[in-house]
């Protein structure tokens, strides 16, 4: 017999690709990326001011695998944290954004589209 697929239904992450074009082009539009502990956390602030810390488990997907192996999960079903949904920000910034974020996403399906 087969075991069920886990699915992690609720998989909060900010994918690195988005990160690294906060990194390069986020200034021009509102964003800033602070890295408190290079390598295992960050902040960003996005347009509208909101600030979130995520850790390396919310950016490296290697990292991220390996939690989700031992918590035994198998998928997840990846949706951006919270804290860059933009909501107070202008037209062109939620537009930079959500296009970095969905591109972002659709890389790391690509790279791992087991996971």
């Amino acid at each position: 017999m087969t075991q069920p697929t886990v699915v992690d239904v609720h998989h909060h992450s900010l994918p690195i690709g988005f990160i690294e074009q906060v990194r390069r082009e986020g200034s021009r539009y509102g964003f800033r990326l602070e890295e408190t502990d290079p390598g295992k956390f960050l902040k960003i602030t996005s347009s509208d001011g909101r600030t979130v810390g995520i850790s390396d488990q919310g950016w490296d997907r290697e990292v991220r695998g390996r939690e989700m192996d031992r918590a035994g999960i198998d998928l997840g079903l990846q949706s951006v944290i919270p804290g860059m949904m933009c909501y107070g920000s202008g037209e062109t910034q939620v537009e930079w954004a959500s296009r970095g974020i969905n591109d972002a996403l659709g890389a790391e399906m690509q790279a791992r589209p087991d996971r």
